[in-house]
């Protein structure tokens, strides 16, 4: 197929990290999303030559993808490449994406090849999260959650009902709906080990709506909805894991913990 893709990075807060990706990728296929920033994030990238488009407030990661994929549809780009603003998605990488892009409808990041890597809480995070998707859809995908993707321009990446980080789930899980099942790309699993390395409420409330958008009466999928509303921990049976998701109310986040031994069984490579 022909391809005309564009970088998408959605940006708040970041005038720290951003300029060190910039520098690795063409003005001409790329634009920042500045989601409300107050630190200098989009005169760091228009004082380095890219077309940066603003909120004036913070609208959080989905409204940003949304703001973006409209631009690229407008302007006729056929593919878009999202990329994160911090660093963790190394933009060098961009390249291999844009190949594989050019033959795949969609394609996925996948940091979980080399568990070396991978702090043991997002290998639980993750598998969770994946299980929870295969128990929906009957198909299991190595990263569910990686926001370092690429597909190309339909009707499917408009997902306008989803806020917070709803679209990262919400997109994935429609593809499978349809049959398309993404191709995946390695990429190194970078993580700020100097931040408790926990799951924010709002990605797994995430997880929880789009789920529940396509499995509203399932019962292992209303239950994840009980605990994260009472903000309880999380204790669940998934095939053969067993999840703790330890609510911590200092981050309100959740510590997701699992045998890791038994979490390698499903990252066969």
């Amino acid at each position: 197929m022909d391809s005309n893709p564009l970088i998408i990075i959605p940006a708040f807060n970041a005038a720290q990290t951003l300029q060190q990706v910039l520098e690795q990728l063409p003005t001409s296929r790329c634009i920042v999303i500045d989601d409300g920033s107050i630190d200098g994030t989009a005169e760091i990238a228009t004082g380095s030559g890219f077309l940066v488009l603003r909120h004036p407030i913070n609208l959080g990661l989905s409204s940003a993808i949304h703001t973006g994929v409209s631009y690229a549809h407008e302007k006729g780009f056929s593919h878009v490449l999202l990329m994160d603003a911090d660093g963790q998605h190394p933009p060098e990488l961009y390249s291999e994406f844009f190949a594989l892009m050019s033959i795949n409808e969609f394609v996925l990041g996948d940091r979980f090849s080399c568990l070396a890597e991978v702090p043991k809480q997002k290998i639980a995070s993750n598998l969770f999260a994946s299980l929870m998707v295969q128990h929906v859809t009957g198909v299991f995908v190595r990263d569910t959650s990686c926001g370092y993707r690429g597909y190309q321009l339909s009707d499917m990446c408009m997902l306008d009902d989803c806020g917070g980080y709803s679209f990262i789930y919400s997109q994935l899980l429609q593809y499978l709906a349809a049959g398309k099942f993404p191709a995946r790309i390695k990429v190194p699993a970078i993580y700020d080990v100097t931040k408790p390395l926990a799951t924010k409420v709002e990605e797994v409330e995430a997880l929880y709506n789009s789920l529940s958008r396509v499995a509203m009466d399932d019962k292992l999928v209303r239950q994840i909805g009980q605990f994260i509303n009472s903000r309880k921990d999380i204790q669940i049976a998934l095939r053969n894991c067993q999840f703790v998701g330890r609510y911590i109310e200092a981050w309100n986040s959740y510590l997701f913990e699992t045998d890791v031994s038994t979490a390698e069984a499903y990252y066969g490579n």
